[in-house]
């Protein structure tokens, strides 16, 4: 399994909303349109990659084997990778946290110890072989190099 760099681009960016949301100096109407840009630009992210098929059960099936402490421990041991691997967790982390009062509601695809699995899951990809991340998800060209998983 391996994660594509430029998702995880959008995925990390989303940390910051909360903070633009927050500003008291900020308006309302530029606080929608920052939430509106962002999910606009997502997609085209999501487009331009090959819209990959969003596999939920590749979540929901995945045995962790760390807790969120050991997850950050181990990311913050690697040498090789600049830091993306480390805001990834932390995004997920926080998404967990923020997203909990709300895993109830329809739309909260994401929910429970889903949040730890992805963390796993971001780990095992990284000490996978290969390189950390792929390109173009969505583009059968970027799973070359990447070996097959025989439950697929």
């Amino acid at each position: 399994m391996k994660f594509d760099f430029y998702y995880i681009h959008a995925v990390n960016s989303a940390i910051f909303l909360p903070v633009f949301a927050g500003l008291p100096w900020l308006s309302m109407q530029n606080k929608i349109r920052l939430l509106e840009f962002k999910g606009r630009l997502d997609l085209l992210f999501y487009v331009t990659r090959g819209s990959m098929e969003p596999r939920l059960n590749e979540i929901t099936d995945y045995k962790p084997t760390r807790s969120w402490a050991e997850l950050f421990t181990r990311v913050n041991e690697d040498r090789g990778d600049d830091g993306h691997a480390a805001k990834f967790l932390r995004l997920l982390a926080y998404g967990e946290k923020a997203c909990k009062p709300f895993e109830e509601k329809d739309g909260f695809k994401i929910k429970g110890d889903m949040w730890n699995k992805l963390g796993n899951m971001v780990i095992d990809s990284i000490d996978g072989p290969g390189e950390y991340w792929i390109r173009n998800a969505g583009w059968e060209e970027a799973w070359t190099h990447v070996a097959d998983r025989s439950q697929l």
